[in-house]
């Protein structure tokens, strides 16, 4: 990857990620300090830009909630609840998937039987939470199976 780093007085330095963390002189005498990780779409996010994990993490405390509620008043319907985070684990996998690769790709990942799993364990960063929301949902859904 190569990006620019610019200097105070404006001049810019073409860099690569080789040069990352490391520091070199302007031809004005001062240090330019080149960042150890650039950010570029699709990578970790910075300290503070972790803010689209909050509907995520927004959904999954709804749905424990839900869930306690039917195991305590009705067990056998934590078998739908179950499935319903199957089906939006799902769901959640799939925007992922299109907002990430190109259609052709995500059509592939969508209809390719182990290609989700592929995509995981590639992008684990942000396929990771719909993955165990889904896992999550199995554990319900048997455990209010047995109720029914």
């Amino acid at each position: 990857m190569s990006d620019v780093v610019t200097c105070e007085c404006g001049q810019p330095f073409p860099v690569t990620t080789r040069d990352a963390g490391s520091t070199f002189v302007c031809h004005c005498g001062r240090d330019v300090r080149i960042p150890r990780v650039a950010y570029t779409p699709g990578s970790a996010p910075r300290d503070g830009e972790n803010s689209a994990n909050r509907p995520a993490i927004a959904i999954l405390v709804v749905t424990f909630i839900v869930a306690a509620i039917s195991a305590t008043y009705s067990p056998g319907a934590l078998f739908p609840v179950g499935l319903l985070m199957i089906v939006i684990g799902r769901v959640w996998l799939t925007a992922l998937v299109f907002r990430e690769l190109d259609l052709p790709n995500a059509m592939m990942v969508l209809l390719v039987p182990f290609m989700p799993t592929v995509f995981l364990f590639k992008r684990f960063d942000i396929a990771g939470l719909p993955f165990a929301y889904s896992v999550l949902g199995v554990f319900v859904a048997i455990s209010g199976f047995d109720s029914l």
